[in-house]
């Protein structure tokens, strides 16, 4: 991204591709249901139909779109510039506003908010993490001083079958909440992501699903991944699960410098 026109253009496409779920669905409602009678197959359609819903991904090229933007206008602006400029994006993209709003408050309060990760770059060793393994599979888990974001250690897992490193961290329901983590695969095989799986505050599933963000096919590339959104009713843990899984004998996946900001709201 070179220039501040470029910028407007990805917020407008971001725009345009994140109303195409919302779209999708209506087009469902409006044709496809009126004619249950007439279509063979229906509920078939409806079942391929849901395996191709694109909602997963546009949400993570829609997170990608806004870190293209708000890299190009740090680097650029000021940090009181950048907010007010995402402050602009929110009004003239309203369909955007549940991505933007979070943009908003890290360029307002970053500076002041506290990273929640215990030992966020391994260099304390474990400290703070735990390892998860699947019961009956074997994974490859431990710490590594060849490959690091920065410092000397990273997260290694694999070869291996599937495994997380594990932190949970305390949240309250409807504040912002911010995660990202720095991945790197060595091939372009198996899975490399950054999940949070929501708690009660007795840790307790909140039976919600987890939010997710996989690594792209980017082998031997140190990759950004980001989380973030409002912190679901009635949650008070978000459990950082860093995941490898489905490496072969020689695969592996590596994570470092992990940042969690939680953003009260005061109005």
């Amino acid at each position: 991204m070179t220039d501040e026109a470029t910028a407007q253009l990805v917020l407008r496409k971001a725009h345009e591709s994140n109303a195409l779920p919302a779209m999708r669905e209506q087009l469902w409602t409006d044709v496809v249901e009126p004619q249950k009678n007439v279509l063979y197959g229906t509920e078939r359609y409806r079942e391929l139909i849901a395996r191709s819903d694109p909602a997963p991904l546009l949400r993570d090229g829609v997170q990608h779109a806004l870190e293209s933007v708000e890299r190009y206008w740090q680097a650029h602006y000021a940090a009181a510039e950048v907010a007010a400029r995402w402050a602009q994006a929110h009004e003239a993209y309203p369909g955007l506003a549940s991505h933007i709003r979070v943009r908003e408050q890290l360029a307002a309060h970053s500076s002041s908010a506290k990273n929640l990760v215990v030992n966020p770059g391994f260099e304390e060793q474990m400290t703070g993490w735990h390892i998860w393994v699947r019961p009956g599979t074997q994974m490859d888990v431990h710490l590594d001083t060849e490959q690091a974001h920065t410092g000397s250690w990273g997260a290694r897992m694999g070869p291996g079958t599937i495994a997380c490193y594990v932190q949970d961290i305390k949240v309250t329901e409807g504040a912002t909440f911010y995660l990202t983590c720095w991945a790197r695969r060595a091939t372009g095989k198996g899975v490399c992501g950054l999940h949070v799986w929501w708690k009660t505050p007795e840790s307790a599933d909140l039976k919600i699903g987890q939010w997710e963000r996989r690594a792209a096919d980017l082998p031997g590339q140190w990759q950004k991944l980001e989380l973030y959104g409002t912190v679901p009713s009635g949650a008070g843990i978000a459990e950082i699960l860093l995941l490898g899984q489905d490496n072969g004998e020689d695969d592996a996946c590596w994570f470092d410098d992990l940042m969690c900001l939680l953003i009260e709201h005061t109005e």
